[in-house]
Order: structure tokens, then C-alpha cells, then sequence
């Protein structure tokens, strides 16, 4: 009798220790050379949850809870990338982002010179041998 109850006790207490978060991880590389992208942000929209590649183009961000997610990959230069991603295991993706020119408005530099009046004091030193 005491088997059995151990036996249920164990088996009902199985599900507390099964894994419900997953990480997501991978490279970011740029579409037309294939170079990785040092320091793009990885985002999931609506969260507090991201993190920025590193200098070799690798992220990971660990701990996530399964789930349905907007994943938004992002550099200056380049154009974001917003995908839908379900987490419900360990996950490797990988990136390609494409370049993008960067608009900015026209900046006119101008500036005037103030004419300074250059002068010259010369001297006259007059000695007199005794």
C-alpha cells in the first residue's frame, strides 16, 4: 500500500518539474556579404525581454516563457525585421537583414568671421657708448 502512494505521489508531482521556458538563439548577418552584424537588437514586442548581439553577431536570450511572440530584429542601416515566433522549445534562428540608406534632412553650416585689426608697435631702443 505504501508503494502505491509513493508511486502516485511521484508521478503526480512530475509536471512541477517539467520545462516551461525555452531559449531562443542565433546569428545576425547581413543579406548581401553574409558578414555578421555586430550589436542588433533583438526585441519581443510588448515585453521587457531582449537583448543586443554580440561582437561576432550572436545572441541568445534565455528563460523565455512558452508562448506566442513578435520578435523584432533591428540595426541602424539596415531594415527591421519583425517575424512571429512560438516558443515552446530550444530554438535557433538565425537572421539575415538587408541594408537600408538612412534619410536624413538637409544641414546647412554657416558662420561669419569677425575681421580683427592687426597692428604693429615697433620700438626704438637708442644706446650711447661713454
Amino acid at each position: 500500500m505504501n508503494k502505491i502512494f509513493l508511486y502516485f505521489l511521484l508521478f503526480s508531482c512530475l509536471p512541477l518539474f517539467a520545462q516551461t521556458t525555452g531559449t531562443i538563439s542565433g546569428y545576425i548577418k547581413d543579406k548581401s556579404n553574409g558578414e555578421t552584424l555586430p550589436f542588433a537588437n533583438i526585441v519581443f514586442k510588448g515585453t521587457k525581454l531582449g537583448t543586443s548581439s554580440n561582437k561576432d553577431g550572436y545572441y541568445a536570450i534565455p528563460n523565455l516563457p512558452y508562448g506566442t511572440y513578435q520578435l523584432s530584429v533591428s540595426l541602424l542601416g539596415y531594415k527591421t525585421k519583425l517575424i512571429e515566433i512560438e516558443i515552446n522549445k530550444d530554438i535557433v534562428k538565425n537572421f539575415e537583414l538587408e541594408s537600408e540608406a538612412i534619410q536624413a534632412k538637409e544641414v546647412v553650416v554657416s558662420a561669419e568671421r569677425i575681421e580683427q585689426q592687426k597692428t604693429t608697435q615697433t620700438s626704438r631702443i637708442i644706446m650711447q657708448a661713454e
